[in-house]
């Protein structure tokens, strides 16, 4: 929900997140500011996928920011949803989040692929 500022201007929420299904896989939607004081909310929407998940995806296209805690919540579900056979990876980022995964050397490591299903031009190797 938006909010008013002093000056007139709605303000966005610093983050949202949507958890949907498409066609069997989990799809999470992460828009604004992935950050330490905004990171719990992408923990518990992970939290609430559950063990019968077979694949998730998270969509950053509209991430405005990405820190390193929220790096290390991808990298922390990524692991944890390992553990029950489930697969995520990142797709369809923003050129700001994709930069940041490029420069962390996580490219790889999340599965970022453009949204086709195929690698990153700008990951390695590509």
């Amino acid at each position: 929900m938006a909010t008013s500022s002093q000056d007139g201007h709605e303000e966005q929420p610093p983050l949202a997140v949507t958890v949907s299904d498409d066609a069997g896989t989990t799809v999470v939607a992460v828009s604004g500011e992935l950050d330490l004081a905004t990171v719990p909310a992408l923990q518990r929407a992970f939290e609430g996928i559950g063990p019968h998940a077979q694949q998730v995806v998270v969509d950053l296209e509209e991430v405005t920011f990405l820190g390193s805690t929220g790096l290390n919540a991808l990298l922390q579900a990524q692991l944890e949803m390992g553990t029950h056979g489930c697969a995520l990876r990142v797709r369809t980022v923003s050129p700001f989040s994709q930069r940041v995964i490029e420069l962390a050397g996580l490219s790889e490591v999340l599965g970022l692929d453009d949204g086709t299903g195929r690698p990153s031009a700008g990951g390695p190797g590509g």
